[in-house]
């Protein structure tokens, strides 16, 4: 994206316009990955997962975002930085008190970004998508912005039982909920997200 595009989308921020905030977070996904993986302590690095980092930025972010006005792209790159940071902290701080033995966790390899990201495609409905997206990790920076969006429940929901494969049941003991709300939170969140898609999948196949 180039930093006319940017700015005037910031301009659109300063509105209130989601839409556009998704655009800078997905344009800066990439570049907040590597800012997370570079930050976090070496001793839990093989716990912690950049893009459920992320996840969380992104949620703080479209919840923040009204309180802050922002003078430029570098501004507002800082200040989605921070953010990040702020989420690794807290996550990193978790892992400490549940008092993990890290030198005895074995770290699991991590699959291709384009396993993933076909994985998060076909979830959203949009498996027609073009590979060069997925490759690029951007279809992954898109739903994440999506997700971002949902509910809080839905999106527990949708983690759960599409990214972590965990059966209704186990799902809706751990949330202290029945098997049915689950599904409705499932169906409910599914289609908020696949309406969700269609714009930000225009603005990627546009780039």
């Amino acid at each position: 994206m180039s930093e006319a595009r940017q700015r005037a989308d910031l301009e659109s921020v300063a509105r209130g316009d989601v839409a556009a905030l998704q655009r800078l977070l997905v344009t800066y996904h990439e570049s907040m990955r590597r800012v997370v993986t570079k930050a976090a302590d070496p001793a839990l690095r093989a716990l912690i997962d950049p893009d459920d980092v992320l996840q969380n930025t992104y949620v703080a972010a479209f919840r923040g975002f009204a309180r802050v006005q922002f003078d430029g792209p570098a501004h507002f790159y800082g200040w989605l930085k921070q953010v990040a940071l702020n989420q690794l902290r807290d996550g990193q701080r978790m892992l400490r008190r549940q008092k993990r033995d890290v030198a005895r966790v074995r770290p699991q390899p991590a699959g291709p970004a384009t396993t993933y990201a076909h994985r998060l495609c076909t979830l959203a409905g949009h498996t027609q998508t073009p590979s060069r997206i997925a490759r690029r990790g951007e279809m992954v920076a898109a739903l994440l912005t999506c997700m971002a969006q949902l509910d809080d429940d839905q999106r527990d929901v949708i983690r759960l039982r599409f990214l972590e494969s965990l059966p209704v049941g186990e799902i809706a003991q751990r949330l202290g909920r029945s098997e049915g709300a689950v599904y409705g939170l499932c169906a409910r969140g599914l289609r908020k997200l696949r309406d969700l898609m269609g714009p930000v999948t225009d603005f990627l196949s546009a780039i």
